[in-house]
């Protein structure tokens, strides 16, 4: 019992637990598990007299003992069993003044003596209906579009709609217009590269790679410039526009310059030029550098 579960509107739930010593061994024979239900949204706690919740000073039977099913082949294990709430399942329909999506919490203790169950008391909550109840509903019919609005008004997303409704494109001005015109003026394509420089090799190593809206093209075009520039004095320091350098299976151009005369404590800038299989030029900047 010690979690959390969820069942659908009237639906059943199995309410047991194992008890146990203090050498974790299973107890056998108790008759002094008693269970009792109470309701989150008002703390009132279930009449097992009548299936009715009242504030617990009004109750009849607000204690329910729980006996073990099968003392021979499963010892230890207690459950509910009562005409309501057969073989060790609690029916959620057999509540009189049931709250919609309530939360209700099952307590499980062991009255009186022997105080011999080390695990108890066990404490359960379970939450009913709520969006559970939609997992397997059938859809009928197509929502009307006073439906559609009114689920985007408790959204706050009605202003989208709020000009223009319908199934049409969306006119000017509108809000939803508005959202598309900026995700039209995104640029598609980006020139993406990353370096790195080894001292004791004087080299140069590095990637240059294309991405559309965050995918990676895997026919980048043929070929690749690299120019490393000097941001002090916007000259090139130097460039590599080699028509072999291609990108490989992933879509990465490898770029490696030996002796790329570089000097500390100074910032350099790389512009990557790639030219796509239909002749499209894309440019992209990475920068500065100091070493």
């Amino acid at each position: 019992m010690n979690a959390t579960e969820r069942v659908k509107t009237d639906g059943q739930l199995p309410v047991g637990a194992a008890a146990v010593d203090s050498s974790r061994a299973k107890l056998t024979g108790l008759t002094n598990l008693r269970l009792y239900v109470e309701r989150a949204s008002d703390n009132f706690q279930l009449d097992w007299s009548d299936q009715t919740f009242k504030d617990p000073s009004t109750i009849t039977t607000r204690l329910l003992t729980i006996y073990e099913p099968d003392a021979t082949y499963n010892p230890g294990w207690y459950a509910i069993d009562t005409a309501e709430h057969a073989d060790g399942f609690f029916d959620f329909s057999q509540i009189v003044n049931k709250a919609a999506n309530d939360t209700y919490r099952f307590h499980l203790i062991q009255e009186g003596t022997p105080q011999s169950a080390a695990n108890a008391p066990w404490i359960g909550e379970v939450i009913e209906g709520d969006w559970l109840d939609l997992i397997d509903q059938a859809i009928s019919e197509n929502a009307t579009p006073a439906e559609v609005k009114a689920e985007l008004v408790a959204l706050g997303l009605d202003h989208l709609v709020s000009v223009n409704p319908g199934i049409v494109p969306p006119a000017a001005n509108t809000y939803i217009r508005q959202i598309l015109d900026r995700l039209d003026e995104k640029p598609g394509y980006a020139v993406l590269q990353n370096y790195s420089y080894s001292p004791s090799e004087d080299k140069i190593r590095g990637s240059v790679w294309v991405e559309n809206r965050n995918i990676v093209l895997i026919d980048a075009g043929a070929t690749v410039l690299v120019q490393w520039i000097d941001a002090e004095t916007d000259s090139v320091l130097w460039s590599v526009a080699d028509p072999n350098v291609v990108p490989d299976a992933r879509g990465f151009f490898y770029i490696e310059k030996d002796a790329p005369g570089l000097a500390q404590s100074k910032a350099y800038y790389a512009l990557a030029t790639v030219t796509l299989s239909d002749a499209t030029v894309l440019k992209g900047g990475k920068g500065s550098f100091t070493f």
